[in-house]
């Protein structure tokens, strides 16, 4: 079995594997961008 096969079987490179990962990865952006405003809020005063 190659490597590549492998990795199908365990499902990293899978469609709902790389959706759910882009889906985590949208949500850190966004929460970063949150914060920093926050952030900016309360050093502005």
């Amino acid at each position: 079995m190659s490597r590549y096969q492998n990795a199908l079987k365990h499902g990293r490179y899978s469609k709902e594997s790389i959706e759910q990962r882009r889906l985590v990865r949208a949500l850190i952006k966004e929460s970063r961008k949150i914060i920093e405003l926050k952030v900016f809020r309360v050093s502005t005063g």
